[in-house]
């Protein structure tokens, strides 16, 4: 009997040992819950904020490169080579390249002529009036087609260093003809 009352004993301090194990793992087990989705919450939020800070870094360097594009397309240079008063006066009919190629040819076909700087700014100002008046001419349906605007700018300013030249007047425009006989 004393047997049988010390195997009890012992089996019930082992149920309660196995208890009191139980407790103290569940007890265990619930911290290490806890701490763990304590550190997720954390890591989500930490995570959240780099997240956040990143989206709000694209987007300034997005809306910093969208600037820069608009910048660059708005962008506009002093034309060198073309004189302002020429650049200034034919930007609204004219791009820059052709404004600049222009003035290449009003000087190519100037260069043959003894004007001074005076006369010269004047007959290329007339001359490429002359070539904004036959478009505005074409484009009203009272006109020819311009085909080739540089090569209308350099025959009409062959005509006006002609009168310049040897009448002292670039506005004594002669006709095609006339100039053609001279020549020849």
């Amino acid at each position: 009997m004393e047997q049988q009352k010390a195997l009890q004993k012992k089996k019930v301090s082992y149920r309660e040992q196995v208890k009191h194990t139980i407790k103290t793992q569940q007890a265990q087990a619930f911290e290490y819950i806890k701490v763990k989705k304590q550190t997720m919450y954390s890591l989500k939020l930490l995570t959240t904020l780099f997240s956040s800070t990143t989206r709000k870094y694209k987007r300034m360097r997005n809306k910093l490169r969208l600037e820069r594009i608009e910048n660059i397309k708005a962008a506009t240079f002093d034309n060198h080579s073309v004189p302002d008063r020429v650049y200034k006066q034919f930007k609204p009919f004219f791009s820059d390249a052709q404004l600049t190629t222009l003035y290449k040819t009003v000087l190519n076909s100037l260069k043959t002529f003894d004007l001074d700087a005076e006369y010269q700014m004047d007959a290329i100002v007339y001359g490429m009036e002359s070539l904004v008046k036959a478009l505005k001419r074409y484009h009203r349906n009272a006109g020819e087609p311009v085909y080739n605007i540089y090569a209308y700018l350099n025959r009409t300013l062959l005509h006006i260093g002609f009168n310049a030249e040897f009448y002292d007047d670039i506005y004594a425009y002669t006709d095609a003809e006339s100039f053609r006989k001279i020549l020849s």
